[in-house]
């Protein structure tokens, strides 16, 4: 049996704590990617962490879902405290999925402690998958001017169409988000476990004409824009470089980890990239936004 534990301690978002995620279930997200590992049997255990969020969850799941399509006999073992935490395992549909193997609905999504929007799975492009986001952080946030909402909507449309039109994935994608309204900050993670970004520019290589020589270079070239091709009219094959504009714009933050690079694009420093040990088998976009409210005047100030 193929087994890891995780003491997750760090809020999800922070490049150096997705890195080390990765790392110590690597193990497991290795051997799910060998195509012989059917029938296996793997144990995560994540009974020590004193924190989970969207990032953890949506890489979770996926690795649940990825289980199932392989028959492999896999345990997952999450926290029953703090209270916090158990609830986000339970209101975001992690214990569902844990328990099941399963993404399926979650019962009281507006109870006043859920502040997250549960898992979510999708095979294609839905333009009415941003509801439930928007819907959270009405609920928290009911003063949300209405350029926020219409930018939560374009961030979700462009993950979702790569991951249709691009990812090539078995499960399609899984995306979970939760608000933090000290803050006013949405944080976004979507996941699939496709042929990762450098793979599909090698089959569909960029309009600029460069071979793509590593993981890095890929993300480099997408992170430029006008790289990807183009699935619709309306489509301006800029999803991932219009993604890093719209967070540096909204005083937030871009994590994008494909097989064995990672880029970060924040609002007050330069992109920068770095090697994921081991690699994630997939791509994973992790997007976090500063939503404004109705009253602009006092934003600005």
């Amino acid at each position: 049996m193929i087994r890891a534990e995780v003491g997750f301690t760090v809020e999800d978002l922070t490049a150096t704590a997705i890195r080390e995620f990765l790392r110590v279930v690597q193990p497991i997200l290795g051997y799910q990617d060998d195509l012989a590992a059917v029938g296996t049997r793997w144990e995560l255990d994540l009974r020590k962490s004193q924190y989970l969020g969207p990032t953890a969850a949506t890489v979770i799941a996926s690795m649940k879902l990825m289980g199932e399509r392989k028959s492999q006999v896999s345990s997952v073992l999450l926290p029953n405290a703090p209270p916090a935490l158990a609830a986000f395992c339970s209101f975001s549909g992690l214990r569902q999925v844990a328990e099941t193997g399963m993404i399926s609905a979650v019962a009281n999504t507006d109870h006043p402690k859920n502040e997250t929007a549960p898992l979510q799975q999708f095979q294609r492009m839905n333009w009415g998958g941003s509801r439930s986001l928007i819907h959270l952080v009405k609920r928290h946030f009911p003063t949300m001017d209405s350029e926020s909402e219409e930018l939560i909507g374009i961030c979700y449309s462009e993950i979702a169409q790569n991951i249709e039109d691009h990812a090539e994935s078995p499960m399609g994608g899984v995306m979970c988000a939760k608000f933090f309204a000290k803050s006013r900050e949405v944080r976004i993670a979507v996941v699939d476990r496709g042929i990762g970004i450098a793979n599909k520019l090698r089959l569909s290589p960029p309009t600029t004409g460069e071979r793509v020589t590593s993981d890095e270079h890929a993300l480099r070239l997408v992170l430029g824009g006008n790289v990807s091709s183009k699935s619709r009219p309306n489509n301006q094959g800029q999803g991932i470089s219009n993604l890093a504009l719209i967070a540096r714009g909204n005083r937030g933050q871009l994590v994008v980890a494909s097989n064995g690079a990672m880029a970060i694009a924040t609002h007050d420093k330069p992109h920068r990239f770095e090697a994921i040990p081991g690699g994630f088998p997939g791509t994973a976009v992790l997007l976090s936004l500063t939503v404004a409210t109705k009253n602009q005047s006092e934003d600005h100030e």
